[in-house]
């Protein structure tokens, strides 16, 4: 009767029992959080692969295994981050004993509570990723349209609703986008930095300074 070899059997099992692509993926993760930890406190520049491996506890090879240079890394954290934010806003948005107004700042508040909670969050999103490469700039730049398309979807709803004029808010969607970017960045740099919940009482006072104003122009005669 044949015998499986015992190497062929532990290279199937790979190292304590787990497989050779659970392994992988536990490496990756572990890539990934020692990037979020030292691209989010000691910064992008400053941390050289040799130590986000030996933060990560992989040598060099497993490194290249999973991402082909740091920028790669940096990229995966940042679409992480981004995502985590984006699940954050659509759990909020997707209340529904809530007017639109409602809606709309309970989705902003889980935006900047994601985060400012956790600072590494902000830095690696806003300051981090801004000017490695094209490629990660034109990154940054599609991913500010997509936040803005969701507010402007939902000044839309206030709009079908009679509440603003039935108007593009494109251009009002990206600046508010733009400025919440620089207000993160602020925060981040200020010390001591103020409370979370101030920054989304001035982000809101903001949104509906600019909702007020166009609900003004909704009224004026002619």
């Amino acid at each position: 009767m044949s015998r499986t070899p015992a190497n062929a059997a532990a290279t199937r099992r790979g190292y304590g029992g787990r497989s050779a692509e659970e392994l992988r993926a536990e490496r990756r993760e572990r890539l990934l959080a020692a990037a979020m930890e030292l691209f989010g406190t000691q910064g992008y520049l400053a941390t050289r692969i040799e130590h986000l491996c030996a933060e990560a506890k992989v040598t060099t090879r497993h490194f290249y295994e999973q991402f082909s240079d740091r920028e790669a890394l940096l990229t995966a954290v940042f679409d992480r981050v981004i995502t985590d934010a984006a699940t954050a806003v659509q759990g909020a948005l997707a209340q529904d004993d809530m007017t639109g107004m409602e809606r709309a700042r309970a989705g902003l508040r889980a935006f900047v509570h994601l985060q400012l909670d956790d600072p590494r969050r902000a830095r690696i999103s806003c300051i981090e990723v801004m000017g490695v490469s094209r490629a990660l700039e034109e990154r940054r730049r599609v991913v500010m349209q997509q936040f803005a398309g969701v507010i402007e979807g939902q000044i839309q709803q206030l709009a079908a609703q009679g509440l603003v004029p039935q108007r593009s808010y494109r251009a009002l969607a990206l600046a508010f986008v733009g400025g919440v970017h620089e207000l993160e960045i602020d925060w981040l740099l200020t010390q001591p930095r103020p409370s979370v919940d101030s920054v989304v009482e001035e982000l809101w006072f903001i949104l509906s300074t600019l909702l007020a104003g166009s609900q003004a122009l909704m009224q004026q005669p002619g």
